[in-house]
């Protein structure tokens, strides 16, 4: 399977590369010919160039499909999207952790701090924290 782009409509549909007679767009009818895919074979070539004579083989008889990373961007685009969100929320998240672990470690008062201090401290922390995961540090302000 091949996923191919229509020169008439443009939608993209995958084509079974070992049954030509099947190769019309179910968009439009449009018949796909591989001879406006020449600069996908060049590319194919290009891709190949890395891989031994064995592994060109391999990749023939066993109808791998090669994808370059254009190509699993394109493909992969929500999921990467997704993951690059859970990341950023992990990271928050972490930052938070941090900061809670931070004001339940600041001593209750005693003989270094007065209670001004410490009520201080920990709302430096917070700050801190809202502005590393991008929390609003102004509700802090009462």
């Amino acid at each position: 399977m091949k996923v191919v782009n229509c020169t008439k409509c443009n939608e993209e549909y995958a084509i079974d590369l070992n049954k030509p007679e099947e190769w019309y767009c179910p968009y439009c009818d449009n018949l796909y010919s591989i001879t406006t895919d020449k600069l996908s074979v060049e590319k194919l070539q290009e891709h190949l160039l890395p891989y031994s004579k064995e592994m060109v083989q391999k990749i023939k008889d066993e109808k791998m499909q090669l994808v370059t990373a254009d190509e699993f961007v394109k493909l992969h685009k929500e999921s990467l999207t997704a993951i690059r969100e859970n990341d950023k929320l992990q990271e928050q998240l972490n930052t938070a952790k941090k900061a809670l672990t931070e004001i339940t470690n600041i001593p209750e008062s005693d003989n270094y701090f007065d209670e001004e201090e410490r009520l201080s401290c920990i709302k430096e922390a917070a700050e801190k924290a809202l502005a590393a995961i991008g929390g609003n540090d102004e509700s802090l302000d009462n």
